[in-house]
């Protein structure tokens, strides 16, 4: 049986956001298909009642001069997983995970057998450009599909810069652009790109140098400290198999955990794991960060990725992990499945996406191909926030203490159809 745990890091401070945009993150993440299929006005009052019943168990919020309340989602997020897990309220049941399901089965659905996916995908980060000196000097990116091995066939194609003098490079992971910061923002990247997206694993065998740097035991979050060396053996026990001891770290991990939302500005950079395993606590970064150094620990090969789901409703950022397998490549471990498998309760969705993963728009792959740092950085305590946008969705970044805005991501899939496996698109 898991372990509910309590949200640890409760704060007044960062119940900055407004009740609307709190009610509109809850209709994505539990009445999406409701709202796709006309029936919005209903899902609303849904959503508006299972609010209130929440505030009703405790959960938190600040009340502006207005009356207008505020929250902090990640306080609303994890409280709705552990009251759900708790059996005290079934919003988590009845609404999050059957809308996660749906978004999976979507897809699944489209793709079907052995085949791959053709997107095309209408990509736009508008950056705020809050508290941003005129004149100052700006290195701002947009995310382009990684094609080496997770796709084929992409032509990207992207909107006029905001400034004439602007100077925009196509990189392997990004479209970067330098501009001189100047009224009135905000700045708008937009772009459209047009991709074969592969379901299979990646088969490219990593040379030895490649090898080495996916066993190292320092690299960002993936942190291999003598407690997470000693779990790793553990847990591994007297398998042979790196197949099956992965699994029993990603198994450890749906039952022993909490999936939600975490402060990354309380986490200490040497020991994140270490800071996992004592709060129970892990987002889909810092999850599969710390299953990369139970890996590692044991002597298998495995590293991060980043990108975006390409379900039609949700085309969301995220993260998650592979390993290297011989003979089988690079298999991939995501923990969505702790959603999707009701924190591993529900054995038909527990492994499915143990060693394999859906077809994605891979963005990231940590540490050769990332996007690297730009100089709109987020603050060292931020909102994530998620909402519909036509056929698309919002992921918007948020100052945690005001609820300023950042930047926000706006995604959506314009097309998406099933090809042959070996159809030959270049």
């Amino acid at each position: 049986m898991t372990r509910v745990k309590i949200w640890p890091h409760v704060n007044e401070r960062y119940r900055s956001i407004p009740q609307a945009r709190i009610l509109d993150m809850l209709l994505l993440l539990g009445w999406a298909f409701e709202v796709a299929a006309g029936a919005r006005a209903a899902a609303e009052l849904q959503c508006a009642e299972a609010l209130e019943s929440l505030i009703g168990a405790g959960l938190g919020y600040c009340a502006r001069a207005n009356g207008e309340r505020c929250f902090d989602p990640a306080e609303v997020l994890n409280f709705v997983k552990a009251e759900g897990l708790a059996g005290r309220s079934h919003i988590w049941t009845d609404h999050f995970i059957p809308t996660a399901r749906a978004q999976y089965q979507s897809l699944a659905a489209l793709t079907g057998g052995n085949t791959q996916l053709r997107a095309h995908v209408r990509f736009s980060r508008i950056f705020s450009l809050h508290g941003i000196a005129t004149g100052s000097r700006l290195r701002l990116t947009l995310p382009v599909p990684i094609t080496c091995s997770y796709g084929r066939g992409c032509k990207v194609s992207w909107d006029p810069m905001p400034y004439p003098a602007t100077q925009g490079v196509l990189r392997d992971t990004c479209l970067d652009i330098r501009i001189a910061a100047a009224p009135p923002p905000p700045v708008t990247l937009a772009a459209e790109f047009n991709f074969t997206a592969l379901t299979g694993p990646d088969q490219q065998r990593p040379t030895p140098d490649e090898l080495a740097l996916y066993l190292r035991h320092a690299e960002g979050l993936i942190r291999v400290t003598p407690r997470i060396q000693s779990l790793a053996t553990a847990l591994a026990g007297d398998t042979t198999s790196p197949h099956n001891a992965a699994t029993k770290f990603f198994d450890f991990m749906l039952e022993h955990l909490m999936m939600g939302m975490i402060r990354y500005s309380d986490i200490p950079a040497d020991d994140p794991g270490g800071w996992m395993l004592d709060h129970g606590w892990c987002d889909c970064l810092l999850g599969s960060a710390v299953f990369v150094a139970l890996c590692r620990a044991h002597g298998i090969p495995a590293r991060l990725l980043g990108g975006y789901f390409l379900y039609p409703l949700a085309p969301t950022n995220h993260y998650w992990a592979e390993i290297w397998i011989d003979g089988a490549g690079w298999l991939a471990f995501d923990l969505l499945t702790w959603d999707l498998s009701a924190a591993g309760r529900d054995a038909a969705w527990r492994h499915v996406f143990a060693g394999r993963c859906d077809a994605r728009m891979v963005t990231q792959i940590f540490p050769a191909h990332f996007t690297g740092p730009m100089t709109a950085q987020l603050p060292p305590t931020w909102h994530l926030l998620q909402r519909r946008l036509g056929n698309g969705m919002v992921c918007s970044f948020h100052d945690a203490v005001d609820g300023s805005l950042i930047y926000e991501d706006q995604i959506e899939c314009v097309h998406l159809n099933a090809v042959p496996q070996d159809d030959s698109i270049t």
